[in-house]
């Protein structure tokens, strides 16, 4: 990706499903989340089903997902609203689990402009925002792929999700060329992953 500009994307079903522990996301599907104190009864295929009290129903329709969605890339993100303290660490050591290197956009608003670019090119519907992390056990209403429970949270995700139709069962890729003039790629051993003092106020300090 970094020399060659290869966007890799891999299907929302693949996440899903996926035996790769730290990617997995078994909810990945999810389109609405109800809980039994505030939906007692409802009705499936004409039959009547009544909810055993402090249930959950997580209703799926991998089908109607891929109409709207179909693949996904993911950034962990930093943005204008955090909130650090001095010497606290940026990456929550589980994000250090998804790979032996990191690459850092650098020039977020560049990267952005040539990737959306080649979608537009290609004429294939996208949307990107960041995943909201949501409470399980009291949360009632859409899921959808911009929302997931708050386990996963230390993740900060930004997505940026396609509609891809015609190959929705399996990965696409783009390019989007080199990268070396807005990133950088830094090995996970050698990063500093820290927040540190500055006369202006604080810092990301990565190596």
């Amino acid at each position: 990706m970094y020399e060659n500009g290869a966007i890799f994307m891999n299907t929302i079903d693949y996440f899903e499903n996926t035996e790769n522990k730290v990617k997995k996301d078994k909810n990945e599907n999810i389109t609405h989340l109800s809980q039994s104190n505030k939906m007692l009864k409802f009705n499936i295929a004409g039959k009547n089903m009544q909810l055993v009290k402090n249930t959950q129903v997580k209703i799926k329709c991998s089908n109607y997902m891929r109409n709207v969605y179909t693949h996904k890339f993911s950034f962990f993100g930093l943005y204008s609203d955090d909130k650090y303290e001095i010497g606290e660490k940026i990456f929550d050591k589980k994000m250090l689990e998804h790979g032996k290197y990191l690459l850092l956009i650098l020039n977020p608003k560049e990267f952005f402009k040539r990737f959306l670019q080649v979608l537009k090119d290609e004429i294939i519907q996208y949307y990107c925002d960041r995943v909201q992390y949501i409470n399980e056990k009291i949360y009632e209403g859409e899921m959808g792929p911009f929302k997931k429970f708050e386990k996963f949270a230390y993740e900060k995700e930004y997505r940026i999700c396609i509609n891809h139709s015609k190959v929705y069962d399996h990965s696409v890729t783009f390019k989007i060329g080199n990268l070396k003039d807005i990133a950088y790629i830094i090995s996970s051993s050698d990063l500093k992953n820290k927040v540190e003092k500055t006369d202006k106020g604080y810092a990301y300090n990565f190596f």
